[in-house]
């Protein structure tokens, strides 16, 4: 007798896949569209599967915030640390890092507006913006004190800096202006 085995030719979802998922819904519908059943239908399942992997969507959108922290600060800055003995370098290293991190898969540059936005409604979130502001910020503003900039031009620099990337994310976004291109020269200049 011969026995075949069935397999699953369905690949099962992993946490990453679902928080993906939620950040696209966050970008195309607002905090409203991070709900079990729409997710579930973008990604062609059931809600069972969200179910496994989160207790309920305030879980959920807990585990989004702290993904991105890490994803678009932590691991930016870890990935960053090699360099530290340059940290003019690191600036320029931080460009390409955010442009390579902005993938359609989770939303792409309008990520991180939508989450700037979903504040406005949801206080977890609006916590996870001010510990990522401060971070990135800080190290931004270390970056160009290394270079031998004073406290407070270095204060200056980073917050201009920081400001760019926000507002070039969005011209990027619509084709107005180049992310790249807009920080480079803007580096170029905060550098001299």
């Amino acid at each position: 007798m011969l026995f075949v085995m069935k397999t699953d030719s369905k690949k099962r979802l992993t946490k990453e896949d679902w928080l993906f998922a939620g950040f696209r819904a966050l970008c195309d519908g607002g905090p409203a569209a991070i709900k079990a059943e729409a997710i579930a239908r973008e990604l062609k399942t059931t809600k069972g599967s969200f179910y496994w992997h989160f207790a309920d969507i305030p879980a959920f959108q807990r585990e989004m915030l702290l993904f991105w922290q890490i994803k678009a600060t932590t691991q930016l800055i870890e990935a960053l640390a090699p360099y530290d003995n340059n940290p003019a370098d690191q600036l320029y290293r931080l460009i390409q890092l955010m442009i390579d991190l902005n993938s359609d898969a989770y939303g792409g540059f309008k990520a991180e507006p939508a989450i700037r936005h979903w504040a406005i409604f949801l206080p977890e979130a609006k916590q996870a913006i001010g510990n990522v502001d401060r971070l990135r910020l800080a190290w931004l503003r270390e970056r160009f004190e290394k270079i031998g900039q004073e406290k407070e031009q270095a204060t200056i620099n980073a917050a201009n800096f920081y400001a760019l990337v926000m507002g070039l994310e969005q011209l990027e976004l619509h084709s107005k202006a180049s992310l790249k291109t807009g920080l480079t020269s803007a580096l170029d200049q905060m550098l001299k």
